[in-house]
């Protein structure tokens, strides 16, 4: 190890080290230089997600509700058309897009153009808004 180095518990180069803290014990909070020691944690177990406190409405698609979390190395079984080791599931935004008619408008285009519809998408997002959202009509681009 390289003087200095601060490896906090899981967080090794040594593979036959285990990835999993045992105690908040093992997290250095002496003879560390700038370790702040009320940041450590008085438990070992990681919410789902940092982000968000609980799965978001949003998650609910026509197509099925993926796991939450849907990524993630404690995710097993995942079945993401692009996932790699079953880590994954498609999220919400992956199912839309797979799930989404081409336009038959463009349907020579390469890549196709999609109908998308975030209402159709996310039905729980959009429920209760009101009045309802409208897509503009009558819009033109001009080229300067």
């Amino acid at each position: 190890m390289v003087t200095g180095d601060v490896r906090w518990c899981g967080n090794s180069l040594n593979l036959g080290w285990s990835t999993m803290c045992n105690s908040a014990s093992e997290i250095p909070t002496t003879r560390v230089k700038f370790v702040n020691v009320s940041s450590v944690p008085a438990s070992t177990t990681l919410p789902p997600s940092f982000y968000l406190s609980s799965q978001p409405t949003f998650w609910l698609t026509p197509w099925g509700t993926p796991p939450w979390p849907a990524i993630g190395p404690d995710v097993k079984g995942g079945q993401a058309p692009d996932g790699v080791g079953g880590y994954s599931y498609a999220i919400p935004a992956q199912l839309c897009y797979l799930n989404t008619s081409v336009d038959a408008t463009y349907a020579a285009a390469d890549p196709k153009i999609l109908l998308f519809n975030a209402a159709n998408c996310y039905p729980s997002a959009y429920k209760n808004l009101s009045p309802a959202i409208v897509a503009p009509a009558k819009v033109k681009a001009v080229v300067h």
